[in-house]
């Protein structure tokens, strides 16, 4: 492996701790399409790796949110009765399509990731400008206990089989349903989704470790810079407005996933 790539992949790793922490932006949708398109690693295993990545990164985010009582467990309980045979599912179609268009599934996913970076910064630019404009009335109370675990249960199986197959869904589309249909304070929701990741992630990296699928230098390179990138990232916001970073990364994604299309 050429000296540069020992070099290039921590900058990387710093660039997505820090936006991921200026942000909240999900990192799969920031990671993936850096080591697709920065880093030439083939799909499948840029999905692997990821999966790594947001093991390690959401287990320590979510140990500093649980020493401040900012989980909510049952929430987090329902979401992986959905999102772990939802992942399951997901993965399995990988496994399948892996075994009957060998190298030809990394076309695939190429072209699913590249929608899904256009569809998903799309939508959240909108619900973000709908909760803007309607503030909390937006979400939904759940008072009913039931009701809010089946919710859940449903959220976490559609995240769930989206991050089995691409490893993109977690950090953002279950935490934009969450806000989109739960009244919890922002740090709760926030703490329980990192919780809930670092599960979710954890049976999915079991996996694609006995897929071969997973990168371990590739991810402990990626985990030293964003180690470094996580710490700073809190200061950019100091500079520029969180909101308008937010928006501008995502517009930024956009043309990353046609380019994969």
């Amino acid at each position: 492996m050429h000296t540069s790539y020992y070099i290039f992949v921590p900058l990387v790793g710093f660039l997505v701790g820090g936006l991921v922490s200026a942000t909240g932006i999900g990192g799969g949708l920031l990671l993936l399409p850096l080591q697709v398109i920065g880093l030439g690693v083939s799909p499948i295993v840029a999905v692997g790796s990821d999966i790594g990545f947001m093991f390690f990164t959401k287990l320590w985010a979510s140990i500093t949110y649980g020493r401040r009582g900012k989980i909510d467990w049952p929430l987090v309980r329902s979401l992986a009765t959905g999102s772990v045979p939802g992942s399951l599912a997901g993965i399995a179609l990988l496994s399948y399509l892996r075994f009957r268009w060998g190298d030809g599934v990394n076309g695939f996913l190429r072209i699913l990731i590249g929608i899904l970076l256009v569809a998903l910064p799309a939508f959240i630019l909108v619900m973000d400008r709908l909760n803007e404009r309607f503030g909390d009335d937006s979400g939904y109370p759940l008072d009913d206990q039931t009701d809010s675990h089946r919710k859940a249960q449903i959220i976490g199986l559609l995240g769930g089989f989206l991050v089995g197959l691409t490893s993109v869904g977690s950090g953002s589309i279950i935490i934009l349903l969450l806000f989109t249909f739960y009244r919890r304070p922002t740090s709760v929701l926030i703490g329980s989704d990192l919780l809930h990741g670092v599960i979710l992630s954890g049976v999915l990296g079991i996996i694609h470790l006995h897929m071969g699928t997973m990168d371990l230098r590739l991810v402990g390179l990626l985990m030293a810079g964003s180690a470094f990138g996580v710490i700073y990232g809190s200061t950019i916001t100091t500079i520029i407005p969180a909101v308008w970073l937010r928006r501008a990364i995502l517009l930024l994604l956009i043309p990353f996933g046609l380019q994969m299309i």
